[in-house]
């Protein structure tokens, strides 16, 4: 008796009907006297890859077509996006914080305008990159920082920044530029100001992207995010 595989099934790929794919893989009956035979036909459509081939296309249908692979090449994009906005902010937030607000000269004063402008606008776009992220990490820091920044709405608005209803920053120009200067030292610079505090947010931000950016495909599941077994992934769960 042969041992050569029957392929007739294989030409049954593109049906919908996936059951009976299945159903047409030899089965072994332990009990009759073509037991060994029908294990040595299985052994070797597993070799030739026919079951992997099914099972792709099983789960592929199952998961609607690609769709498992584009959701996470679209979070991985989305993550990196966003940390890199971070990233940006992380060195706005610092140039603003060594600012030197008290220098009164013109040069000084468009120096402190150029600082804040480029902090408003890092800060605005992590803000809007990383709503689009399914990262429990760089969404608990998000928050937090914006929740910093509500804290700290005040001050703020007396120096002509103001925050949005979608949470976005802008600036008063003519008022920041009539703003006291101890006001925006005390806002801006040294420890536990609001810009140091920026800067740790934005830095656990980036740090969230780039963990999280580093695994492979294997390791992801359907919605884009990935399998990863520590007390910090135990931790983020029950939130």
């Amino acid at each position: 008796m042969s041992n050569s595989i029957d392929t007739s099934y294989l030409n049954k790929y593109n049906t919908t009907d996936y059951t009976s794919l299945f159903n047409s893989l030899p089965r072994t009956n332990e009990s009759s006297g073509g037991g060994l035979t029908n294990l040595a036909t299985e052994y070797n459509s597993i070799r030739s890859g026919s079951y992997g081939k099914l099972l792709s296309a099983y789960y592929k249908k199952m998961n609607g077509g690609d769709s498992a692979t584009e959701a996470m090449q679209k979070e991985t994009a989305n993550r990196q996006l966003a940390g890199s906005n971070a990233s940006s902010l992380k060195s706005a937030a610092k140039n603003l914080s060594k600012v030197d607000f008290s220098d009164t000269s013109d040069a000084g004063k468009e120096k402190s305008l150029k600082a804040v402008k480029d902090f408003i606008s890092a800060y605005n776009s992590v803000i809007d990159t990383v709503d689009d992220v399914n990262n429990k990490g760089m969404l608990r820091n998000a928050v937090w920082m914006t929740n910093i920044t509500s804290k700290s709405a005040g001050l703020l608005n007396e120096l002509g920044i103001s925050i949005g209803e979608n949470n976005q920053l802008s600036l008063d120009e003519t008022k920041w530029k009539d703003a006291n200067a101890s006001t925006k030292t005390a806002l801006f610079n040294g420890r536990q100001s609001f810009a140091e505090k920026m800067v740790y947010k934005a830095s656990q931000l980036t740090n969230h992207s780039a963990e999280k950016a580093s695994y492979t495909a294997s390791a992801y599941k359907d919605n884009g995010d990935y399998t990863k077994v520590n007390a910090q992934s135990m931790y983020e769960d029950l939130f």
